[in-house]
């Protein structure tokens, strides 16, 4: 048989079907009158959307025509060319015949034991739906916190207040500037690259009381094409996970940076480090002036635990993913020039300055 004959077959078959379905469906508007006539317009044909007040006849004629019978396999509605109106013949066909509906399990119970005081398809306002009954069942384990993704790491207990993660985390501390003319130094070893640096900080941010959460995905790792991209949607997922955090810090290493790269400290040297705002010079950025207050108020806690060290807030044309929420900065952190121990050196600084902002240490 040819494909075109077995569409063909199909055509006809759904069209031989749709008799039985309509004949169901006369049959449930007879018997429960106009009260179940399911309502055309925006979600009302999705179970989530069905108005509980109506009788259980009504609610559920609603979900059976809208999303037929759920699957067994992934307790959704049954998708397909054909799937939902199989579903729909299915379900109509069992509600009719034994008064079973497929979403509300106690309709089991009440059409097996009529004989015991229940009452088969019985109408009840506010009835227990298929999906909501069958997520119920592991609600005991609810308090079980959920696997992480393996490119998340949380540091310390308790609800994380901080969010870090890398644009470049790729991007190296080689000791040396970059060139012009040569793509910027990388390295896949975490003691060299940005990605070691988040480790770290989010390692010191724990020690000084800071819960954090950090993402190590390595959205560079097939070059600099698109990172913001994929950064763009790493910053949603931390926040979509953990929307409470207080500061979510994109840690970078500036490949030509704007300032010093080092900074001596005390006879030592010390990666730079500066808190960059994307204003969106040529992109909408709604949050630029909560972006930069916060900018502004972090700052100055780092310019009391790193003196000099920390030059200040600098702006960007740039939205730097900042638009998504007033909790964004761009911390950046030397440049190629520095080395990994003069970069490792700023941590406790930062960690420092965040731990004493966010615990309510007095203002300097």
């Amino acid at each position: 048989m040819q494909l075109r004959d077995l569409r063909s077959l199909a055509r006809v078959s759904l069209r031989q079907a749709s008799v039985p379905l309509l004949f169901l469906l006369g049959l449930m508007l007879y018997a429960h009158g106009p009260a179940v006539v399911p309502t055309l317009a925006g979600d009302a044909w999705s179970s989530q959307a069905v108005n509980r007040s109506l009788p259980l006849p009504a609610s559920s004629l609603r979900y059976l025509l809208g999303e037929g019978l759920p699957t067994l396999g992934s307790m959704r509605p049954a998708t397909g060319p054909f799937g939902l109106a199989s579903a729909q013949v299915a379900s109509l066909s069992l509600y009719a015949l034994v008064g079973i509906i497929p979403h509300d399990p106690a309709s089991i119970f009440e059409s097996a034991f009529a004989g015991f005081g229940f009452t088969p398809g019985a109408a009840k306002a506010g009835s227990v739906s298929w999906s909501a009954w069958l997520g119920a069942l592991p609600k005991a384990a609810a308090s079980t916190p959920k696997k992480l993704p393996d490119n998340m790491r949380t540091y310390g207990s308790g609800t994380p207040l901080v969010g870090l993660y890398a644009t470049e985390g790729l991007a190296a501390f080689v000791g040396r500037p970059a060139s012009q003319n040569a793509p910027p130094p990388t390295s896949s070893e975490s003691s060299r690259d940005v990605l070691g640096l988040v480790e770290s900080l989010g390692q010191d941010l724990a020690a000084d009381g800071v819960p954090t959460i950090a993402s190590l995905q390595r959205n560079d790792s097939e070059g600099e094409l698109g990172v913001y991209l994929k950064s763009y949607v790493v910053a949603q997922n931390i926040l979509k996970a953990q929307p409470q955090l207080a500061i979510v810090l994109d840690v970078e290493r500036p490949t030509f940076p704007s300032v010093p790269p080092t900074i001596d400290a005390n006879g030592r040297q010390v990666a730079s480090v500066t808190l960059v705002v994307g204003t969106g010079t040529n992109l909408p950025q709604p949050r630029a002036a909560q972006n930069l207050a916060l900018a502004r108020s972090l700052g100055a806690y780092l310019q009391t635990s790193l003196p000099k060290v920390f030059v200040g807030v600098v702006r960007s044309s740039d939205r730097l993913n900042q638009q998504i929420s007033p909790t964004m900065l761009t911390l950046d952190v030397g440049g190629p020039q520095a080395t990994p121990q003069e970069a490792a050196a700023a941590i406790p600084g930062i960690a420092q300055a965040i731990a004493d902002f966010l615990g309510g240490a007095p203002a300097p």
